[in-house]
């Protein structure tokens, strides 16, 4: 019976409009939704055994799909209790959107537990002798230049290079 002013309480963008001219409405019946794209959370579930490492702090990298990270933040929230079914824990993040995701869209997340410095050697540059893996290095003798092919263990491999154990 009379006209009223909807004001939402954040800025936005109005989606699909469920009511219409004449439709009857009350206090509580939707009339659209808005979605604001600027801060963003994103929700992760990970195995409970694997939940004990996480923290506050965190940091929570969000990727795009050849795998490179987009966004990086952190873990804000852990939840107290593992799902009963799935016995996966929910790690929350929250985001700054400078890279034009949308609410509710899926994204692939990666949880960095550790991060530790280690050398790495190229791939082509590893040699396999009988199942040992070699590298040559260049050192000074005598003021002279020696090549010596050097034994090493390899540890996880990357995009394009190992990980040096030790050698």
């Amino acid at each position: 019976l009379q006209f009223f002013a909807v004001r939402a309480p954040f800025a936005g963008v109005v989606g699909e409009v469920t009511a219409r001219v004449g439709a009857f409405v009350s206090a509580t019946t939707p009339l659209t939704t808005l979605a604001q794209s600027r801060v963003l959370e994103v929700s992760a579930f990970v195995p409970a055994e694997r939940a004990r490492q996480i923290q506050p702090g965190t940091v929570v990298e969000i990727l795009d799909e050849s795998g490179q990270v987009r966004v990086q933040t952190q873990v804000f929230f852990v939840a107290p209790e593992a799902d009963a079914r799935t016995q996966l824990v929910e790690v929350k993040a929250v985001f700054e959107n400078e890279v034009g995701l949308r609410p509710s869209e899926l994204v692939r997340v990666r949880l960095v537990y550790a991060v530790k410095q280690q050398l790495q050697v190229p791939v082509l540059s590893v040699v396999r002798q009988s199942g040992q893996a070699f590298v040559y290095g260049v050192k000074e003798v005598d003021g002279k230049s020696v090549v010596s092919r050097r034994p090493i263990t390899l540890g996880a491999l990357g995009e394009t290079s190992y990980v040096v154990e030790s050698g």
